[in-house]
């Protein structure tokens, strides 16, 4: 069965270009229990960075840690998972290169389950950065809102999905409304994702990631 697993990417962005709940957080639409995720980024031809994620679950089957390393095998940071009673992830703990614990994020959901925010705090309770989602009627996030601690919006974000329900595109905006970064994916006949491209508002290509896949039995 197809579902959603997590492979981070961590870049050098701008404020402005920190969107889908920052790229802690990057969603990845992958295969269920995959062990290993692999990234190349790309400038055209050219090779800018290898990157690797692995993965642990717990005794129910659902990811527990994972692992973001750079091309030398380096620790860059982990992240892991804390659920409800539900099942719903309702936190990750964030740890740094040292694999020491340093953040969290908190995830929040309403009646019908559909996740509407995420928080983001220090490892000592201080509210960092937020994220204000909203949700079609099938609870697929449309639009995203990024604010800081004191609730001033830095950026929003609209998402586009293709017929498979699948997260083809992303808008960033400015506070003031500017058009500066749009995201894209690609997706195989399993519903994979294959690629994932920034562009900047002028839809000039700015970088492609292109992802692989080792998965348990």
């Amino acid at each position: 069965m197809i579902k959603l697993l997590v492979l981070t990417l961590l870049l050098s962005y701008g404020e402005e270009n920190q969107g889908n709940t920052d790229f802690y957080l990057k969603k990845i639409y992958g295969i269920e229990n995959c062990k290993i995720g692999k990234g190349t980024k790309k400038k055209g031809d050219k090779v800018i960075a290898n990157t690797m994620s692995t993965y642990t679950y717990d005794s129910e089957g659902r990811e527990d840690k994972w692992y973001y390393y750079d091309e030398n095998g380096t620790l860059i940071y982990a992240n892991k998972s804390i659920y409800d009673d539900k099942g719903r992830r309702i936190k990750y703990l964030h740890y740094d290169k040292d694999d020491i614990y340093d953040s969290y994020y908190e995830f929040g959901y309403d009646g019908a389950g559909y996740e509407t925010c995420c928080k983001h705090y220090s490892k000592d309770g201080v509210l960092q950065d937020q994220w204000i989602y909203t949700t079609d009627e099938n609870g697929k996030i449309i639009k995203e809102e990024k604010k800081n601690a004191d609730g001033q919006l830095r950026s929003t974000w609209n998402y586009y999905y293709d017929v498979m329900g699948n997260q083809i595109r992303k808008e960033g905006y400015s506070a003031s409304g500017r058009l500066h970064t749009i995201f894209r994916s690609t997706y195989d006949d399993e519903g994979k994702e294959t690629s994932f491209a920034q562009y900047n508002g002028q839809e000039e290509e700015k970088w492609t990631y292109n992802f692989t896949y080792e998965c348990k039995d």
